[in-house]
């Protein structure tokens, strides 16, 4: 997946997934080893940006991904209740988005930043079912 097929994942966000989201992050990082996996995956998507000068690009994908989940959240209405979990799932869109820039799946380090995309897995076959891609010539 390229950065901007998970962009327009995220444009399609609803209330839904944004809770899915946030309940897959709170399960991932509940334990030792989920907290352990998700630092190493930060640091070898961190070491893939440096070593291929794609720090920029990523950073301006995280921030691009952040702001998709907030104006998703907007647009779903999300009260004050939930505004800690939509917070946690646009922090998470940026690492995966940072992920993506760095290659996942393809570069080095894809094998330790899956769980920087493991909770959004749902919300990408969904997308996927609700705006299929465009065939290009």
């Amino acid at each position: 997946m390229r950065p901007e097929q998970f962009y327009r994942c995220l444009a399609t966000l609803q209330l839904d997934d944004i809770m899915e989201v946030a309940a897959a992050l709170r399960e991932q990082h509940a334990t030792a080893d989920g907290e352990v996996a998700h630092w190493r995956a930060e640091l070898a998507v961190a070491a893939a940006l440096r070593r291929t000068h794609q720090q920029r690009a990523a950073g301006l994908a995280a921030h691009r991904a952040g702001a998709a989940v907030l104006a998703a959240a907007a647009w779903s209405r999300v009260g004050d209740e939930g505004r800690a979990d939509v917070v946690a799932v646009a922090r998470a869109a940026a690492e995966a988005a940072r992920a993506l820039v760095a290659g996942y799946p393809d570069a080095r380090c894809s094998g330790r930043a899956r769980p920087l995309l493991r909770p959004w897995q749902g919300v990408i076959s969904r997308a996927g079912e609700r705006h299929p891609p465009v065939a290009t010539s």
